[in-house]
């Protein structure tokens, strides 16, 4: 008989999650059946070709550093000094864990003074691709849709059609990666990602033949999330693996949601029926004996399984593969936990028990202007200086745990130079709820306690 399995016998890698090409989740489960695995192992196999890429597009955001802003829209490509460092280090991590990012530039950063920091990636084997000179919707066929900058100044197109503009955008910025950095330009992402590409786009696709490029990155499937704070319909959840499935190749998806002791599916999709509304929508209970999902959904982590013939089945998993003929899974927990907003509120009366005892010792006593500061103190405590959520990746960079890091003071890891700068900071944020440039933190490695 076959060990049961553990959320860590297989750990995952590129390579055997696309062998098995399946994602799923605590609400989300993409699966393979067993005649497309072959293939996928086979590709899998051949260790010489990466099968996933990092890419990463040098851009600023329009809505940084609040929503409401737009001011980029119109400065795409005039990167700013922190971006800049940015792509630097994400470059210098990458390839320090033998891998490379395919980089895509807006054209217009390599006007600036200083391109050092792109020739350093490029110098460091990085690819670096088109990504058009303004960052310009490359499906226009107005010249005032073609970008923000143009619609603002007209002028700048002189008389160009669309078109035009379009197709010398995207050379300029071959000429200018050619020139300024040196390189060759390494393919073309089109600005903003399409449902169907540029497949209904047949003038676009040839323009770009004859520019020479012979692939580009143009496909980002588009789910409508619905308005923000509000509870996701079936239309979201449909759209969710509708893309899912598309996105990673598979032959179905399972968005699986939890109610209390148990769950339920909340949409699926298959690859040879669009959607199978009707299939598994009984509650389960949780039991991590009986079923994959409920093994994510108490762990809270991710469970891969390249090859159910290798295990034991749980009796949910036997019946989908009955039904199905399904061969391999990867479930990922997409659950929102209470536990960080527990942490916050924790600090609150912590905070409030302080401040009755120091009034109790002063003799000082409840007034509006004490009441005032216990206000003040609680919005220093939720959002000044405390590690009130930490992600893997930055406690890695920590050199602790997520969990030993929760709580203790953000000053803690700034070296005493920095200090009174982030003092400053701090102060800053307090009134502009807002603020933008680079801490230095140290690792607990390098603190000495």
């Amino acid at each position: 008989m076959a060990p049961s399995l553990r959320p860590h016998d297989h750990p995952l890698s590129r390579r055997n999650f696309l062998a098995a090409a399946a994602l799923a989740g605590g609400g989300l489960t993409l699966g393979v059946r067993g005649a497309t695995s072959a293939s996928r192992q086979a590709l899998a196999a051949d260790r010489s070709k990466a099968l996933i890429a990092i890419t990463l597009d040098m851009e600023m955001s329009r809505n940084f550093p609040a929503w409401e802003n737009t001011h980029w829209d119109y400065e795409k490509g005039n990167l700013n000094a922190p971006t800049k460092q940015y792509c630097v280090e994400a470059a210098r991590r990458v390839k320090a864990k033998g891998g490379v990012i395919h980089f895509f530039a807006v054209g217009r950063v390599l006007e600036q003074e200083n391109v050092e920091w792109l020739q350093e990636i490029a110098r460091a084997g990085h690819p670096i691709g088109n990504h058009t000179y303004d960052h310009v919707y490359v499906l226009a066929k107005q010249p005032e849709d073609v970008q923000f900058r143009f619609k603002r100044a007209p002028w700048l197109l002189g008389g160009k059609t669309a078109a035009e503009a379009i197709r010398e955008n995207i050379r300029m910025t071959t000429d200018a990666l050619k020139t300024r950095v040196g390189v060759d330009v390494a393919g073309f992402r089109t600005p903003g990602g399409f449902d169907p590409g540029l497949s209904e786009r047949e003038d676009v696709q040839r323009m770009l033949l004859d520019l020479g490029f012979d692939w580009i990155s143009c496909k980002a499937p588009k789910v409508n999330t619905g308005p923000a704070g509000t509870r996701p319909t079936r239309a979201v959840f449909d759209a969710i693996v509708k893309a899912s499935m598309r996105l990673a190749d598979c032959t179905s998806t399972f968005l699986f949601r939890r109610e209390g002791n148990a769950f339920r599916t909340a949409a699926n999709a298959y690859v040879d029926a669009q959607f199978v509304r009707g299939e598994f929508t009984d509650a389960m209970p949780i039991d991590p004996a009986a079923n994959f999902p409920s093994r994510v959904f108490t762990s809270k982590t991710m469970l891969h399984i390249p090859d159910w013939s290798a295990i034991e089945l749980p009796p949910f998993e036997q019946l989908m593969q009955q039904l199905r003929g399904l061969r391999a899974t990867l479930m990922v927990p997409l659950m929102r936990s209470f536990v960080m907003p527990l942490i916050i509120m924790a600090t609150v009366p912590l905070g409030l028990i302080g401040v009755l005892v120091t009034l109790w010792t002063t003799g000082t006593t409840l007034n509006i202007q004490s009441e005032m500061g216990v206000i003040f103190l609680v919005g220093i405590i939720v959002s000044q200086g405390v590690l009130l959520m930490v992600n893997p990746a930055a406690a890695d960079v920590l050199g602790g745990t997520p969990e030993s890091l929760l709580g203790r003071a953000l000053a803690e890891f700034i070296d005493q130079s920095g200090l009174p700068e982030f003092a400053e900071y701090l102060e800053r944020v307090m009134h502009a709820r807002q603020d933008e440039g680079t801490l230095l933190v140290r690792a607990l490695s390098l603190i000495h306690i």
